[in-house]
């Protein structure tokens, strides 16, 4: 690869500072801004602003997601910038986790170039742990008992859903698995999951049984 290049590294959190170490730790001009200041960047410069950062950059790379809002860039910084702003400083690619629908068209009306690197399936496979032990952290945390014997109910069994449903069952707890999709459903009942369809938009299943924490892994409003 051509080490001779400058990349940019707009907001995000300690992954960013992680990647932009990374790279500059393997010969990369990096440039970093819109990080908390407590990440340690190692080698790669942290800028005063944006458009320093990406200047002359060959590349942009947002983080995970781009936006929490889908209007501003995820930042740690107490500025916030306008993501399709970025789209005005620099005409390289940009490469960002989750890009909104507004996003890429307003590249695509400027014909810029724009990566969604969290559409890779090998990626969300590999995110799925991570996410799911931050999920059982935070219950850990908030929760007056042990996940030991806890009844416990995961909605949905995708990629996420599906690991997070393994983890708790490796805890010891006991694990519902909800969802609509019957060789889903099936998976999960093989795994010693109990189930329940929740097709046709029923919602009666959450008031069956009491659960001492519900992970709603469905990217949708389910609960009142």
């Amino acid at each position: 690869m051509n080490k001779n290049i400058k990349l940019a590294l707009l907001g995000g959190d300690a992954r960013q500072s992680c990647l932009a170490r990374f790279l500059a730790e393997h010969g990369y001009e990096t440039a970093a801004w819109g990080m908390s200041d407590s990440g340690c960047l190692g080698g790669a410069v942290r800028c005063r602003d944006p458009m320093s950062a990406m200047a002359s950059a060959s590349a942009v790379i947002l983080p995970l997601p781009a936006s929490l809002d889908g209007v501003t860039l995820n930042s740690e910084n107490e500025e916030r910038i306008k993501l399709h702003s970025i789209l005005e400083y620099t005409e390289a690619p940009v490469f960002g986790g989750r890009l909104s629908e507004g996003f890429r068209l307003a590249a695509s009306a400027r014909k810029r170039k724009v990566i969604d690197y969290f559409e890779s399936e090998a990626l969300q496979i590999k995110n799925a742990l991570p996410t799911a032990e931050g999920a059982i952290s935070i219950a850990m945390q908030n929760l007056s008992r042990t996940l030991v014997g806890a009844r416990t109910a995961v909605v949905g069994y995708g990629r996420i859903g599906r690991t997070l449903a393994d983890l708790l069952l490796r805890l010891g707890a006991s694990v519902t698995v909800a969802a609509r999709n019957e060789i889903q459903l099936a998976y999960a009942q093989n795994s010693g999951a109990k189930t329940v369809n929740i097709g046709n938009g029923k919602r009666e299943w959450a008031f069956a049984e009491k659960y001492d924490v519900i992970f709603n892994t469905v990217p949708a409003r389910i609960f009142e």
